[in-house]
């Protein structure tokens, strides 16, 4: 991949890294909880560019619905 597209790829890591910490805030998990967000390319390209597990390994540790922590994610407020 050529560098532009691994800084832009990086900045929405972070953003969603970003987002994942408010959203354990807002749900009462413990900072230590939040999983790392990664971007892998997806298995089926129909499917898009990149997926992130990230809210099926949050849920699992905040005993929440991982929609909602989708949800969140993805909308703002």
């Amino acid at each position: 991949m050529k560098s532009r597209h691994l800084a832009a790829l990086s900045i929405v890591e972070q953003a969603l890294q970003t987002r994942l910490a408010e959203a354990a805030r807002s749900i009462g998990a413990g900072s230590s909880d939040i999983p790392r967000v990664t971007l892998p390319p997806t298995r089926d390209p129909s499917h898009g560019d990149f997926a992130t597990p990230v809210a099926l390994a949050a849920a699992k540790s905040w005993k929440c619905d991982p929609m909602k922590i989708a949800t969140a994610l993805a909308h703002d407020g």
